[in-house]
């Protein structure tokens, strides 16, 4: 059993002889004299150096949040919450902003007819236990949680056709810290994408420890 052979083990360290810290895939291999021992370990690594491996710490979040959000991706259950989406209205004629926004992702690049885009107004009711939110407590005992709400809209290739965040502050004061860790938490999003959107990828992140869930809707949503 993994807790059995987790019960003994050693520690062993070492300094590579090789100071190239070219960020390559390098090997490791252990060697004892006893014959039919079987060792579990790590058995390569990357030799990145000190700014290298700082700045993938700094942005280990940031990839694990798009990560979570990629189309197709496996459904993350980290931090647990349901979502109602309906349709708002019909498909309506893209504004210039829109056009301003959309403009920077790929498909819509050197877009020109877009005549033919049409935009889709979604309503997103959020509802998660707030005792799973991590709250900041700042002196005056007033406890803080900040969580972001994002969405990704894809087509039916799979091309991401925009994608944003809504942040949802939430604040408690001590008198009623007891709010904190009962009932739920719920917000309202209102969204307009592409009505040529396909899939519809949902996250929310407590952005206090990183933790995220995400899900994933197939559009256009059936008739209520």
């Amino acid at each position: 059993m993994a807790t059995e052979d987790g019960s003994n083990y050693y520690t062993l360290s070492y300094s590579p002889s090789n100071t190239r810290f070219d960020g390559r895939l390098r090997k490791i291999h252990v060697n004892v004299a006893r014959k039919g021992v079987h060792l579990s370990y790590r058995r390569n690594y990357l030799a990145d150096d000190d700014p290298t491996l700082a700045k993938r710490a700094v942005n280990a979040p940031l990839e694990k949040r798009d990560a979570a959000m990629e189309r197709g991706a496996p459904v993350v259950h980290e931090l647990l919450f349901s979502v109602h989406a309906k349709t708002v209205g019909f498909p309506a004629d893209v504004t210039p902003e829109q056009r301003k926004d959309l403009s920077q992702f790929k498909p819509f690049v050197k877009f020109s007819n877009w005549g033919s885009v049409k935009m889709q107004k979604y309503e997103l009711d959020y509802a998660l236990l707030r005792k799973q939110i991590t709250y900041l407590i700042t002196r005056d005992g007033l406890r803080h949680a900040a969580l972001e709400f994002l969405y990704s809209a894809y087509d039916g290739d799979s091309a991401l056709l925009c994608s944003g965040t809504w942040n949802g502050d939430l604040a408690i004061s001590p008198k009623d810290s007891k709010q904190a860790r009962t009932g739920m938490y719920r917000a309202r999003q209102i969204l307009e994408i592409p009505a040529s959107t396909s899939w519809l990828r949902i996250g929310v992140r407590d952005a206090v420890d990183a933790r995220i869930g995400s899900l994933e809707i197939p559009l256009p949503l059936r008739t209520e």
